[in-house]
């Protein structure tokens, strides 16, 4: 049964894929949905789109390059100049 179970678990690596897409899209269409708000209010038709979309895809590339740089520091810290030293 054991066994059976850990079969059927899905990947650490799945896991985080799916949090990134639901971060990403949550950045996307929140950003966009003030947009589309901000033009009705206003009545600027397109600005507030534009800006949403701009300020949407801007928040998602943050998002993404902050969750590879965290992964990224810890599969492989960076490197102390002592730990250097004393390999030599």
């Amino acid at each position: 049964m054991q066994r059976l179970r850990k079969a059927t678990k899905r990947p650490h690596w799945m896991q985080m894929a799916a949090r990134l897409i639901v971060w990403v899209a949550i950045a996307l269409l929140a950003s966009l949905i003030l947009g589309v708000v901000f033009d009705y209010i206003t009545g600027l038709s397109p600005l507030g789109l534009l800006f949403g979309v701009v300020a949407g895809t801007m928040i998602a590339l943050v998002i993404v390059l902050r969750i590879i740089q965290n992964r990224l520091m810890i599969l492989s810290p960076p490197v102390e100049p002592e730990d250097v030293k004393e390999n030599s």
